[in-house]
């Protein structure tokens, strides 16, 4: 069933999806901001982005999320059912897409029973299923700035968890992208420079050397994290950010593409600063062409305003210059940092913004926007 648009018959109201199928092999369900987990259902592998699934507390509600999200992944990657768990792309490392994974990954390593949390005395119930030591969880794929804020998370807490273990570092040279080095209390981490050889910064709209995240080929791009605003909604001067942004798809035995294109920013990424240091943002189409995207996953978020709505202006305008997408765009990061649920269960909105992103875009574009309920997390992980 092809998702639902937010856009019908000239009108945009809220029709939640319970989740996106994106061809074949890719079934996104929502896990809370920008927080995804993608099933691919043809080679039997999950990989995560940028999971969030306890929204930052732990309510008995939010602990039943990260415990049905690890027991999920537990019970599918046993041999009974044949799945892998093959890593973790995070665009960035900001509370409500990082501060969940030092939690996923201690619970995929510990046995069935109780388990408490890192932090706190709260506790979850682990299932029976696959169970890692830490030196075979997955790669997590992100930049050094995530890097640095993940091994913050990561610092004083159990020791299983800050088991030494070779990182890969993605270098901007002719040797590619598996170069090794070591991290003595990180994780396995997948490291994306964001300089060149000569230490000058790169461009946001810049492609780093592509990897394999199990048999999704992934292309990581400098991104513009533009709109960085303290939790009173004020901007912090001279705070301009980069993230990462993740293109991935499927190829087959032969080397060839045959998935769909998803093209996936993480948060706030309006393309409009000068850059972090000096020259501009670079644009990702081709010359005379825009770059082709079956889905194009666009973090519509409260961030996204700097006055009139410049910097949704400035994301549409990127957007519209650069990508020709040719099935859906699934809105996320539209939510006001997930408040509490309404009585039907699903959660409160801060839909004004997706509904100004739409009215900006072309008549061609209006129809293909979606947007996806946490109900689809919640109900379909049973499946």
């Amino acid at each position: 069933m092809p998702p639902v648009s937010v856009y019908t018959n000239g009108t945009v109201s809220f029709h939640p999806n319970q989740y996106v199928q994106n061809g074949p092999h890719q079934k996104l369900l929502w896990l809370g901001a920008n927080g995804w987990i993608v099933k691919n259902e043809v080679d039997r592998e999950l990989m995560l982005i940028d999971p969030w699934p306890t929204y930052g507390n732990k309510t008995p509600p939010a602990r039943k999320r990260i415990q049905d999200l690890v027991n999920y992944i537990r019970i599918k990657c046993a041999p009974a059912s044949g799945y892998r768990f093959t890593g973790v792309l995070l665009t960035h490392g900001h509370f409500d897409h990082a501060n969940d994974l030092p939690e996923i990954y201690r619970f995929l390593t510990k046995p069935a029973g109780k388990c408490m949390f890192l932090r706190g005395r709260k506790n979850i119930t682990l299932s029976k299923g696959k169970v890692w030591s830490p030196d075979t969880l997955p790669p997590i794929y992100c930049d050094g700035d995530a890097v640095n804020k993940l091994k913050g998370k990561l610092k004083n807490t159990s020791s299983d968890i800050l088991n030494a273990h070779p990182w890969i570092e993605l270098k901007l040279n002719d040797q590619g992208a598996n170069q090794t080095g070591t991290m003595g209390d990180g994780r396995r981490i997948f490291y994306a420079l964001s300089k060149d050889d000569a230490g000058e910064e790169l461009n946001a709209g810049t492609s780093l050397p592509d990897f394999y995240c199990g048999r999704f080929h992934v292309t990581p791009y400098i991104w513009d994290h533009y709109s960085i605003l303290t939790h009173r909604y004020k901007r912090l001067p001279g705070r301009n950010q980069k993230q990462t942004a993740f293109l991935f798809y499927r190829k087959g035995d032969n080397g060839e593409a045959d998935g769909e294109r998803t093209f996936i920013s993480g948060s706030a990424g309006e393309m409009k600063s000068p850059t972090f240091t000096t020259g501009k943002v670079k644009d990702i189409g081709s010359p005379g062409g825009q770059f082709p995207v079956h889905l194009l996953v666009q973090a519509i978020c409260s961030n996204n305003d700097d006055g009139n709505n410049g910097a949704l202006h400035a994301l549409v305008d990127y957007q519209k210059r650069n990508f020709r997408v040719d099935d859906h765009i699934l809105c996320t990061h539209w939510e006001r940092f997930v408040p509490a649920p309404r009585s039907d269960g699903e959660l409160e909105v801060d839909f004004g913004k997706v509904r100004e992103y739409v009215n900006m875009l072309d008549d061609t574009d209006k129809p293909k926007v979606c947007v996806v309920s946490r109900w689809g997390f919640e109900n379909q992980l049973s499946g």
